[in-house]
């Protein structure tokens, strides 16, 4: 037979609850001491980016990772050619970005062995993803 709770345990396990969800909703918006917030548009340096290896970040223990983190490097200074001089066929397959004035596309089959370019359209900072 279970034992109904008394109103001083039901009152105390909601003070129990309440506490725990004060402690959670201000670690989840407390301001990290690592992490800043960068206004659209600004360029950061690389190198003073927060780095999640080197902060101590680690993968869950039922992560199967094949590559080290960090082991593809990103394309930074991707080069175009006009529409009309690229030979590829019709049915290659492109990630398409196009901002403003400026289009751009990049081929998935250069894609798969770097899958990230970081790049700028129409002067906005974009990062390509496959």
């Amino acid at each position: 037979m279970q034992h109904a709770a008394t109103p001083p345990e039901r009152i105390r396990t909601l003070g129990l609850a309440l506490v725990g969800l004060l402690v959670i909703s201000t670690w989840a918006f407390w301001p990290s001491s690592q992490a800043q917030v960068t206004a659209a548009g600004v360029r950061v340096n690389a190198q003073s980016a927060y780095n999640p290896v080197l902060g101590g970040e680690q993968l869950p223990a039922d992560f199967r990772q094949i590559l080290p983190r960090d082991a593809i490097q990103p394309i930074y200074d991707p080069t175009f050619a006009p529409a009309g001089q690229v030979d590829w066929p019709d049915s290659t397959d492109v990630i398409g970005v196009s901002f403003g004035t400026e289009a751009k596309a990049y081929p998935v089959a250069h894609l798969n062995g770097r899958e990230l370019v970081i790049d700028e359209v129409d002067g906005i900072p974009i990062l390509v993803s496959w």
